[in-house]
Order: structure tokens, then C-alpha cells, then sequence
């Protein structure tokens, strides 16, 4: 289905790369951080390379001392954390905001992990445990998890049965710890945003987000009744009627069918009020 919308240069890119079978999650990070932010520096990623270039592995295939040396680089020499006191803020999700102030969400702190790692030789997955995103290094002996939210601190299998018990997840345990794709990742992230913006009222963003995950879901066709409403509290009621009459022509059987139409009625008459 064709865009309904002009998408941006950054989402044409990460687009372009999600659709193909090796993402780099380094340059989808930029792109995001690029469509969030026009100032995004061109050499941005310049910045992993120099994190990792910092630091000294003595023994790579010791992935256990590795992993202790990449965490006090990370965590202690830079000082890298979780941000506990605004925890849902737009800027815990762009990763040039992330290096800058050296806090951020979990997915992207474990997110410059996994980058900085794989700069040194080490592979590190994302684990996407619903509710707190984690790493784990590949094909460890041992296998055990980082929580890069929390200074690097290093789990075990028990402790995340015990989170999933504790938290009542739905998913079964084996799914919650199967390694993440990076298009996961990707859109992981851009979900954040979309509610990091919702939660601060900011229709900008969520529009901006919300059009971010169309490009990368043109299947989902769902988000069109989503656009349709946060255009119309923008007063933009020609495209949200539009977007509205996309979705309808996509679900014409969805059970808020009538709900759709009392809406599709009132936006055509704020629309001629205007």
C-alpha cells in the first residue's frame, strides 16, 4: 500500500534498511535519532567508535572478562546509566541525546553495548524481555545476561524467572529470552517514542513517530484509524478524515465500524466550521 503521507529522508532510509536481511542497528539509531532531530550530527556514530576505541580487551575470546572490562568503560569510566528520574522522556530513546548526557531507556544503553562490542571483535544480542530490555553475550559457556539499565549488573537465568513471575508475563519464559532481531529492536524503539511523546501531549511527536512505524509496518494498517485521531486533535481534519476513511476501507467489517462513522461525521463538520 502506498504511503498515504510524504515520509521523511530518515524514514526512507530506515525503510529502505529494514527491509533488507542485515540491518545495521548503528545507522537505524542514527536515522531515528536524525528523524527525531534535524540537529542529529552527521558523525554521530563516529562517537561508538571512539567509546570502543577506549577500551582494551586482553584476552576477546575471555567473554567474561571482556564483558567486565566493556562494563567499567561504560559504566563507570563514562558513566553511563539508567535515567531513573525521567524515565519516559523522548530523549532516554535518541542516541545522540543518550551519549550526550549518558543516560538513557534500556534498549538503547544495551543498544550502544552491542555496538561498542561488536567494534571489539565481541558479539552481544538484545534480549527483548518484555518490560526491561537486556544483552547477552553470544555463545557464552555460561550463559548469563547484562542489564545495561542497571551499571552492567550481571543476571542470571533465575533472576529473570523470577521478574517473570513476579511480573506476571503472559509469554512463556523461553520467548521473553530469545535474542532480538535488530528489526525488533528498531521498532521497539520507536514505539518508546510514540508513548514517550503521548505521555507529555507532544501530537508532533506521536505523528511523527506514529508515521516512523507506518513506514516500517505498511501491513499495520490499524495505525490509520491512530493517524486519524491525533491529526484531528492537531485540527488538520482534511487528513484526518482521510486517514479515517483508509482505515475503514481497510477493516470494513472491524466491530467499531459505527464508532468510525459518527467520528468520520464530526471531523467533516468541524472541517466545514473552519
Amino acid at each position: 500500500m502506498q504511503s498515504p503521507f510524504q515520509p521523511t529522508e530518515a524514514q526512507l532510509a530506515l525503510q529502505s534498511m529494514h527491509a533488507s536481511d542485515s540491518v545495521s542497528l548503528d545507522q537505524a539509531l542514527y536515522w531515528i535519532a536524525k528523524d527525531e532531530d534535524a540537529s542529529t550530527p552527521d558523525t554521530l556514530l563516529t562517537q561508538l567508535d571512539v567509546l570502543a576505541g577506549g577500551i582494551h580487551l586482553r584476552n576477546p575470546t575471555d567473554i567474561l572478562d571482556s564483558v567486565c572490562r566493556i562494563n567499567q568503560h561504560l559504566f563507570h569510566t563514562h558513566q553511563f546509566s539508567g535515567d531513573i528520574e525521567d524515565y519516559y522522556h523522548p530523549q532516554n530513546s535518541m542516541l545522540h541525546r543518550v551519549l550526550e548526557r549518558k543516560k538513557g531507556l534500556p534498549i538503547v544503553l544495551g543498544a550502544i553495548y552491542i555496538e561498542v562490542a561488536k567494534r571489539l571483535g565481541i558479539e552481544i544480542e538484545g534480549i527483548g524481555f518484555p518490560r526491561h530490555f537486556l544483552i547477552q553475550p553470544a555463545g557464552a559457556n555460561r550463559p548469563f545476561y547484562i542489564d545495561p539499565f542497571d551499571a552492567g549488573n550481571i543476571l542470571v537465568e533465575e533472576d529473570l524467572r523470577s521478574w517473570h513471575e513476579i511480573w506476571g508475563i503472559e509469554q512463556s519464559f523461553e520467548e521473553c529470552v530469545q535474542p532480538s532481531s535488530t528489526q525488533s529492536i528498531v521498532l521497539r524503539m520507536c514505539h518508546n517514542l510514540f508513548y514517550a511523546h503521548k505521555r507529555l501531549g507532544q501530537s508532533e511527536g506521536m505523528l511523527r513517530s506514529l508515521e516512523r512505524l507506518m513506514i516500517l509496518q505498511p501491513t499495520v494498517t490499524e495505525l490509520h484509524r491512530t493517524r486519524a485521531l491525533i491529526l484531528g486533535k492537531m485540527q488538520r481534519f482534511n487528513e484526518a478524515i482521510d486517514a479515517l476513511e483508509l482505515y475503514m476501507m481497510c477493516h470494513p467489517e472491524s466491530p467499531d465500524i459505527k464508532d468510525c462513522q459518527h467520528t468520520l461525521l464530526l471531523l467533516r463538520q468541524l472541517q466545514s466550521s473552519k
